[in-house]
């Protein structure tokens, strides 16, 4: 079955897949899902749905150590004058600040998928690589990264008061 390639995902993150890497897995594609949105240090599930907005009201969870921001958010890259990315800015969706690119966009709309997206979707790889290249150096280090700030700006701060 040498044509079939092997995905992997579920419970990976970047410390599994480096060891799955260097015992030689015969795995070609990994799918990091959790690990990407959720806190190491805190119990996770596969898949979690937090409210932030219904009818266009922030709402918010205070439950213990499951507290959420309310709003419809944005997230925004800054980066200095080389272009290598210096902090990531949460704001609320309709927030206006000044910072290279808002990061999520809507990829659906009224029941269409966007065109916009497909074509970068198609093109992903070199989205990723462009990406990756300005990061800063000193987080591409598995262990003891550097760190990398990400701020709140002052409209989501203000609604959790």
């Amino acid at each position: 079955m040498r044509r079939c390639q092997i995905a992997a995902r579920s419970g990976l993150d970047e410390y599994l897949i480096e060891r799955l890497v260097n015992t030689g897995a015969p795995i070609d594609v990994f799918g990091v899902d959790t690990a990407l949105g959720v806190s190491s240090d805190a119990p996770a599930i596969e898949l979690s749905y937090k409210l932030v907005d219904y009818a266009g009201e922030p709402r918010s969870k205070r439950s213990p150590g499951k507290a959420n921001l309310p709003g419809c958010k944005q997230i925004y890259w800054r980066t200095d004058d080389e272009g290598l990315f210096v902090k990531d800015i949460l704001a609320l969706r309709d927030e206006t600040v000044a910072a290279v690119r808002a990061l999520l966009r809507p990829q659906v709309t009224q029941g269409a998928v966007d065109a916009a997206f497909l074509a970068e979707a198609r093109k992903a790889d070199e989205t990723v690589r462009a990406n990756l290249a300005g990061l800063p150096t000193g987080l591409m280090h598995l262990t003891q990264p550097c760190p990398y700030p990400v701020v709140l700006s002052p409209q989501p701060s203000e609604l959790c008061i």
